[in-house]
């Protein structure tokens, strides 16, 4: 199906499953993903090369999945279906993903929508740079930094001074080839 999002590059997206089969018989057949359609694979055609230094993630989900994350509870803590690649050649399909924030910041209103932040999962079997969740933020205290560069500038100083903060990279957010603030963090 095509998916098209106002004031953003046309792409299209499509879903998949892969089906085995043996020569035994009777004939056996594995699918993956196994529990269609709840879990779809994604592809996306027409997507926007960032160029530059930064890393790029992309997620992709169906109407069906966008629709529901965008209605549901805003704190709801289980994960909707997403395919998530990271940089150009990594994808993650079997991937969840939900809203990332507290009681005092649910201003969002679609993962496409106003600025939020995400969590996602991948599979036990498929991490993504050893990790089983990454986490994506607007900079500053829900994107009300338009530098990019308060928090980033804060961790260098702890480091500096030899104290444990955290690290977070810049990176260029996509959904469904919509592209999130000018940066975001991982």
């Amino acid at each position: 199906f095509s998916a098209t999002i106002p004031g953003q590059p046309t792409g299209t997206l499509a879903a998949f499953r892969v089906a085995a089969l043996d020569k035994s018989s009777p004939t056996k057949v594995s699918y993956y993903p196994p529990d269609l359609p709840v879990h779809e694979c994604l592809v996306r055609w027409g997507e926007v090369f960032q160029p530059g230094s930064f890393g790029t993630v992309r997620f992709y989900m169906t109407d069906t999945n966008l629709n529901f994350w965008a209605n549901r509870e805003r704190m709801a803590n289980d994960n909707v279906p997403v395919t998530i690649v990271y940089g150009n050649d990594r994808e993650v399909y079997l991937g969840g993903g939900r809203y990332s924030g507290s009681p005092y910041h649910q201003g969002y209103d679609s993962p496409i929508g106003s600025p939020c932040d995400y969590d996602f999962e991948v599979p036990p079997d498929d991490l993504l740079l050893g990790a089983n969740e990454l986490h994506i933020s607007w900079p500053g205290n829900g994107g009300d930094d338009p530098t990019g560069q308060n928090e980033q500038t804060g961790y260098w100083i702890l480091n500096k001074l030899g104290v444990q903060a955290n690290y977070r990279r810049y990176v260029n957010v996509f959904v469904n080839g919509a592209h999130r603030g000018f940066i975001l963090e991982d």
